[in-house]
């Protein structure tokens, strides 16, 4: 399952399982054409509640909708994953991506964008 909400610039993406990669892709999709989901989003994407791997996440599917950044708040389990997921979009010209296990922590490095 996966879930969005906005706060200001702030795109806050929840995936939970059971969840599939043609989901995360429709939902990406749908949300590069939504007005209401500001351009230059700050994405944080929070995956503590999915007890598989870090799900693979076509973030460049946003479009002008994917700012400068995005949080990935993780549990234990996923942090080799999202870390090899950050390393990925970094080299194909993403945004910065840092590995959060708390958002709290997430949502203060956020902040150092807006």
């Amino acid at each position: 399952m996966i879930s969005c909400s906005t706060g200001g610039r702030v795109i806050y993406m929840t995936i939970r399982d059971p969840h599939s990669a043609e989901e995360a892709i429709s939902f990406l999709s749908a949300l590069s054409r939504n007005p209401s989901v500001p351009d230059s989003g700050l994405l944080l994407i929070d995956t503590r509640s999915a007890g598989s791997a870090f799900p693979e996440v076509e973030v460049g599917l946003l479009g002008p909708k994917l700012g400068p950044c995005c949080a990935l708040v993780v549990g234990g389990h996923q942090h080799d994953d999202a870390r090899d997921f950050g390393s990925r979009v970094r080299r194909g010209g993403g945004p910065a991506i840092e590995i959060f296990s708390d958002l709290a922590e997430a949502y203060d490095w956020i902040g150092t964008y807006r």
